[in-house]
């Protein structure tokens, strides 16, 4: 167990730090590429599209916390595979429906975001139209690879989902560092990552069913599930806009306060600064289907330990 959970802390805390040090590093060479306004731009979307993690409403911290608890049961402990699936099946759907609707806001409201909330010059304005539909349609995907992520969690591998995460990241990152040297923009750029971001997620899916036996994508609203995925998910969710707030309604302010120009100045800079409190976070958010699977077997006794080494390091 010591080993698995320092694999998963060590698998989370490089895939918390890859963003920020390939965002940091390709800053100086997108920014004379791109010029400020677009790269501006081009963190704006980012900032939209990280807002998925608090669409799907906590689904995805409670999708991590059920299946863990439900493969810790059944006779001899060998998981009570049936109701994972439900939760599975129920979790990606409300979150495929409620991705669906937060897109189709976003997309049709483009034209109003980017002249009035966001004030982008004239000369970038449709740019910045399509660049926040193409975040719409980001949102959707981020929504459903959620479930899938929680799926691998679930399971305590980690290992697994940050290794497509990370491959993802790079993928984006040396996408648009190859289009900009070929001359290409923020459009290109946004395309790539939605080919990538799916990608990612198809892979995400295929691991979470070769881990889940009889698991199906087909739409599922089982109300015993949701029951029990919404209670607890309701309070994740208060967390979860708490995060998202620290990390990425400051992004959205400065961007309509001040314009995409500034904006690339402050993007650039706290990436450095929101490290400190998140990377903690993301090291050991192992615990929580550690914790919720040992809960359910005979292994409940030493969680007080658990948790006070945990709290040591």
């Amino acid at each position: 167990m010591a080993d698995r959970s320092a694999r998963n802390a060590a698998y989370s805390a490089a895939d918390y730090l890859l963003s920020p040090l390939l965002m940091i590093g390709a800053a100086p060479f997108l920014v004379a590429r791109l010029g400020l306004a677009q790269y501006g731009i081009w963190m704006l979307v980012n900032a939209l599209v990280g807002t998925a993690a608090v669409v799907p409403m906590g689904l995805g911290d409670a999708t991590v916390k059920f299946v863990s608890s439900y493969r810790a049961r059944g006779p001899g402990g060998e998981g009570d595979e049936h109701s994972v699936v439900r939760v599975v099946r129920s979790t990606l759907t409300v979150s495929a429906l409620l991705g669906l609707l937060v897109a189709a806001i976003v997309i049709t409201a483009a034209p109003w975001l980017a002249r009035a909330v966001f004030k982008i010059a004239s000369p970038d304005h449709d740019l910045a139209v399509r660049a926040i539909q193409f975040a719409g349609i980001g949102l959707v995907i981020r929504s459903i690879d959620s479930v899938f992520l929680a799926t691998l969690r679930g399971y305590e591998r980690y290992d697994l989902a940050a290794r497509v995460a990370m491959a993802v990241r790079i993928a984006t990152i040396g996408g648009a560092v190859l289009l900009v040297t070929l001359g290409y923009g923020v459009v290109e750029i946004l395309v790539c990552t939605l080919a990538v971001t799916l990608l990612g997620t198809l892979t995400q899916a295929t691991l979470s069913r070769r881990l889940v036996q009889g698991l199906s994508l087909r739409p599922l609203l089982d109300r015993a599930a949701l029951r029990e995925v919404f209670g607890f998910g309701m309070y994740s969710w208060v967390q979860g806009l708490g995060g998202m707030i620290f990390s990425q309604v400051d992004v959205l302010l400065i961007g309509a306060i001040l314009g995409s120009t500034q904006l690339a100045y402050y993007a650039v800079c706290v990436q450095l600064a929101q490290q400190v409190h998140a990377l903690p976070a993301a090291a050991f958010s192992f615990l929580l289907p550690l914790v919720s699977s040992r809960s359910e077997t005979s292994a409940r006794s030493g969680l007080k330990a658990l948790f006070g080494r945990y709290v040591a390091w």
